[in-house]
């Protein structure tokens, strides 16, 4: 019930405009809310919290995903929400003055927009969920790799990706450059 009590009534009306679905735990952190928002408005979201008066000092901490694809529609309580969605998208945001964490969950479609113009950290984040699960993110400014050889095509964080890789890339003096080998894998 803290959260009621700290958070700014208008950014309630706001949820409820959107239909977003919200949880806040009242017994293990009292000062964490989880919200599944729709992906279009994601970005309303990020600068209503970067504008704010009370928000203003957020900080963006953590972009990831999970992968679902090995859940069944019983595992979840909001079944409805990932049919057709393999992945899971969250942004954790820490409000430094209210010493609140929000984390907001949205499914990876089409639209998803970059969030660098509210939050600078966001870039690296959001390369790294776009290198790592392979689900796009759009108006990146730099897509670049930072994890993974430029050559590598998958994304190794989904659950169908391959264990063992199949070609390894290695400098050669004699060639005086990189080459690909094909990995040799025995079963023991």
């Amino acid at each position: 019930m803290g959260f009621q009590n700290k958070f700014p009534v208008h950014l309630f009306l706001f949820f409820e405009q959107i239909q977003a679905i919200y949880w806040t735990a009242s017994v293990l952190k009292p000062n964490h809310a989880i919200i599944f928002w729709p992906n279009g408005a994601l970005h309303a979201l990020t600068w209503a919290l970067r504008l704010e008066v009370q928000l203003a000092a957020s900080f963006l901490v953590e972009t990831s995903s999970i992968d679902t694809s090995g859940y069944s529609q019983e595992d979840f309580e909001l079944g409805n929400m990932w049919r057709g969605h393999p992945y899971l998208r969250f942004n954790l945001f820490y409000l430094y003055h209210l010493k609140y964490k929000i984390t907001v969950c949205t499914l990876p479609v089409n639209d998803c927009q970059s969030i660098i113009g509210a939050y600078a950290n966001a870039g690296w984040l959001e390369r790294e969920v776009v290198e790592m699960f392979g689900s796009p993110i759009f108006n990146l400014i730099d897509s670049r790799c930072l994890l993974l050889d430029y050559a590598m095509f998958t994304s190794p964080m989904k659950r169908a990706a391959p264990c063992i890789g199949e070609i390894e890339w290695m400098y050669s003096p004699l060639e005086a450059g990189v080459s690909a080998y094909s990995v040799q894998s025995a079963e023991l």
